[in-house]
């Protein structure tokens, strides 16, 4: 699996498992800024599942939230 292909089911991923809450640009995850403040907790989980997934593709998180 190249790179690239890797990235494409990443961000096919995140949209099924996050929908909203997140956004994938170039490879960086991107949380909502506002879904934070709403629920922490739930968005922690949610990034945590992100960042392992992306592990398993051999991919380096880079998880910065949104706005900044």
């Amino acid at each position: 699996m190249t790179l690239e292909q890797r990235v494409e089911a990443l961000e096919k991923t995140v949209k099924v498992l996050a929908g909203r809450d997140f956004a994938v640009d170039g490879g960086r995850v991107f949380i909502n800024e506002a879904f934070i403040q709403e629920g922490a907790t739930k968005a922690a989980r949610k990034q945590a599942a992100i960042c392992f997934y992306m592990l398993s593709l051999g991919i380096k998180p880079d998880v910065t939230p949104s706005g900044y």
